[in-house]
């Protein structure tokens, strides 16, 4: 790490811990439609296309008003030069016309081919374009693009050359984030010992590089809606990048140094992009590995996420951290993590309902004990939702574009919280107990998943037919399935869940805003939106704002007396643009569940299948009632 001020970046950190996005520049930018008619000197027009992916060329993906394109006509059967380096020039719609005297004409029924190049430089000296990159100011004007495939054409053509312009250089972008108190006004980025001088061969569509290393100062400005910088460069191919540095230098002076991954190769026509974060010495990534049971324990002082989370589920390092390279409004986020490891079901996940030993202050030991075994004590705490009630929740979610498109993966859900001593008799009697009626009939039978066994020897026996209020589907979960992003929610108006009547909204069968309800009447399942998963953002922040209004039930009558609703926006950027989106308006749908205690939040990562490795960010999270 080069270091020439107190303050310094974890280069190792930030060299492993972006993965590369890169990608070839895939969709176009056309203009093939007819000409409004001949210019009145009769000199041939043309029409391009580029091949390229939006906002690639500095410019947008768009041409720009006077944009000019060098042309040369050469004999189709022994390509001599009939006429070299003509001026071409566009309105911004693509389509070429002669600058001045620059204009082409068809000579005398044979046929010619086309070779054009962009950007226009009227010192070319025979076929050689000279490329030099050393400034970076204006990217547009250093953006190589060449197109030979017109050909064949004569006085007897019907239609206009079209050029299809392909990109010969490559674009870096480094979206640039600030680590704790650090100013990134009036910052610089240098790429360092990079090759900035070249020859590309107009004839041959060929590039021979030069010899000449220099610092090159990248081209930086403001990403719209973030507090983020993009520092982008033109760059010539490399075979391999690996290593190559880039100096970061603040206004006050400090420097930090970020070095390419190992693998990083420039190829032509290609756009590659990375995420820097400039650091204060902080690990860029800190596991936490301490866990709290809410339902059974109080949370710890030092189990305590940033004053409002607790962590459950998967304890290795890696599953969760708090994460200094992918920052939320410039503060860490959550990244989770599971790795395949043969297990069918695991969860790693920040759940905002718990209590703490302050909620217990003035409560005895013994009613402790008895939450504890009644796996009931978060009820006593924070976070928690009530029936019935209407709520704000918003958050923020980042998926890395490596993610697996066959992942399945839950990463937040509304859970509920049902009533822990609702028990039904083998005659079908619903009855709430008391907390100490309830562990009384516990010491004549155990209640596993939902279902009574007779206590035998010491041991689970046989089934005796009661059963207690047990955990079912949540209220609402959002995440990835069956190659789609989807949103759904379920209801339960029975009072005492029977896990037994089981019923799901299919992603693959079940349309949206379709309500499915299950064999016994009382569950209903709801996909109330879904999204290929090629379509969702990537690589972006995500943030959903989520208003549901929840149902109402009746309690032992078994009934939902009033539907909810929910309405969801997501918000993200794109190429720089800001995108908001209605993807759910207001959807009258059943939501909730028919227990007394309410709903809790929570993100991270939730598989109930087979464990896939998956990562997920999540940062951001607020709920307020409305």
């Amino acid at each position: 790490m080069n270091k020439r001020s107190p303050a310094f970046l974890n280069q190792k950190a930030i060299a492993t811990l972006f993965a590369l996005l890169f990608f070839a520049y895939s969709c176009r930018k056309d203009n093939t439609g007819p000409l409004s008619g001949p210019v009145s000197d009769n000199s041939l027009r043309f029409t391009s296309s580029v091949e390229g992916e939006t906002g690639t060329k500095a410019t947008g993906n768009t041409w720009q008003v006077n944009d000019s394109i060098g042309l040369f006509m050469k004999k189709a059967a022994d390509a001599a030069v009939i006429a070299a380096n003509k001026k071409y020039i566009t309105t911004g719609d693509g389509n070429f016309s002669a600058q001045g005297d620059h204009g082409l004409n068809y000579p005398d029924g044979s046929a010619v081919n086309f070779v054009a190049y962009y950007p226009y430089q009227p010192g070319i000296s025979g076929n050689i374009y000279p490329v030099d990159l050393s400034s970076q100011t204006s990217l547009p004007a250093i953006d190589l693009m060449y197109a030979n495939n017109a050909t064949g054409f004569s006085n007897k053509s019907t239609t206009s050359p079209n050029l299809s312009f392909t990109r010969q250089l490559v674009q870096v972008d480094l979206t640039i984030m600030a680590g704790s108190n650090i100013d990134l006004n009036g910052i610089t980025a240098s790429f360092q010992n990079m090759n900035t001088r070249a020859n590309f061969d107009l004839n041959t569509g060929t590039l021979t590089a030069g010899s000449t290393l220099a610092n090159v100062n990248a081209n930086i400005k403001s990403i719209a809606g973030t507090p983020y910088l993009m520092a982008s460069v033109i760059l010539l191919p490399l075979a391999d990048a690996a290593g190559k540095k880039v100096i970061f230098t603040l206004a006050s002076g400090s420097t930090y140094t970020w070095t390419l991954p190992s693998g990083a190769t420039f190829e032509k026509g290609k756009k590659y992009r990375y995420n820097v974060t400039l650091g204060n010495g902080q690990p860029w990534l800190q596991p936490f590995t301490r866990r709290v049971f809410p339902e059974r324990d109080s949370a710890q002082f030092a189990n305590i996420v940033d004053k409002q989370w607790v962590v459950i589920g998967n304890n290795n390092p890696y599953a969760f951290q708090k994460d200094y390279g992918i920052l939320f409004n410039g503060e860490p986020s959550y990244r989770f993590e599971l790795k395949s490891d043969g297990t069918t079901r695991d969860r790693v996940e920040l759940q905002y309902a718990y209590a703490t030993n302050q909620d217990y202050a003035g409560i005895s030991a013994a009613d402790y004990i008895k939450d504890q075994k009644t796996f009931s004590t978060y009820l006593r705490g924070k976070g928690i939702t009530p029936q019935a009630s209407k709520w704000r929740y918003q958050y923020a979610i980042y998926v890395p574009s490596t993610t697996d498109p066959a992942s399945s993966a839950i990463f937040s859900q509304i859970h509920g919280m049902n009533d822990r001593t609702l028990v039904v008799s083998p005659n079908g009697e619903q009855t709430m107990l008391t907390k100490d009626q309830f562990l009384e009939l516990t010491q004549t039978m155990i209640f596993d998943d939902g279902l009574g066994y007779s206590i035998v020897n010491g041991a689970k026996g046989p089934a005796n037919g009661w059963k207690m209020d047990a955990g079912g589907y949540p209220p609402m979960e959002m995440g990835f399935g069956r190659g789609q992003f989807y949103i759904s929610v379920t209801s339960d108006s029975k009072w005492a869940t029977d896990i037994e009547d089981r019923n799901g909204a299919n992603i693959d069968r079940v349309g949206v805003l379709q309500p499915v309800t299950s064999a016994g009447g009382y569950k209903i399942a709801t996909n109330v939106y879904r999204m290929p998963f090629a379509n969702y953002p990537k690589d972006t922040w995500v943030t959903f704002v989520m208003d549901i209004d929840y149902s109402a039930y009746n309690g032992p009558g078994n009934q939902m007396i009033a539907p909810g609703k929910i309405d969801v926006t997501m918000s993200y950027h794109q190429n720089g643009t800001a995108v908001s989106t209605k993807i759910v308006n207001n959807a009258t749908v059943a939501i909730g569940r028919n227990d007394a205690p309410g709903y809790y939040f929570k993100f991270g990562i939730y598989q109930p299948g087979d464990v896939q490795s998956f990562v997920v960010n999540c940062a951001g999270y607020s709920q307020t009632p409305r």
